[in-house]
């Protein structure tokens, strides 16, 4: 795990509640996830965003669905209630927002370039294959969510990841 990557996914995060989505958010102590813990069971939304160059990896951002609506709402600047194709789209901004503001932070001699957001269920989340999960917990004053962290050091090609089934997932 390179700290050069992570930190600025972090502060874009606090970044950009605090100036797009005026929520507020701590962060907690970072960990590695256990291979048994089940993200999906108290996070049933995610934001997928991967990231390539000299570091490979995978920025998730996963949360209950109150905090999808509160982000929605606050995004959208209208009341939602339901979880929707517009919360699908909120999300994908925020993601996008967060990736954007940590890339220029990342160190120029450390460049990456991003993919399309994916918004889909927890659930349905395939992680990288053999890479360790940081995960970053926040709280916020509608909920709790969590930041996860996949990267691999690869400086000369793209490697074929390999990507968990479901099943495998559920094992994971």
């Amino acid at each position: 795990m390179d700290v050069n990557i992570i930190n600025p996914f972090i502060r874009s995060t606090k970044q950009i509640f605090a100036d797009m989505v005026h929520i507020s958010l701590s962060a907690g102590k970072p960990y590695l996830k256990p291979p048994a813990e089940r993200v999906h069971k108290l996070y049933q939304l995610s934001a997928i965003i991967g990231f390539s160059g000299s570091m490979q990896g995978q920025v998730i951002l996963s949360m209950s669905e109150p905090v999808c609506l509160a982000i929605s709402s606050a995004l959208l600047a209208v009341p939602i209630h339901k979880v929707n194709a517009e919360c699908y789209d909120a999300i994908a901004e925020l993601i996008n927002m967060i990736a954007g503001g940590a890339k220029k932070d990342i160190a120029p001699s450390t460049p990456i370039s991003l993919t399309i957001p994916k918004i889909m269920l927890s659930e349905n989340v395939r992680y990288l294959r053999d890479l360790p999960v940081l995960i970053i917990p926040f709280d916020t004053s509608v909920g709790k969510m969590l930041l996860q962290v996949l990267m691999h050091k690869h400086p000369t090609a793209e490697p074929e990841f390999e990507f968990l089934s479901p099943d495998e997932n559920e094992a994971a």
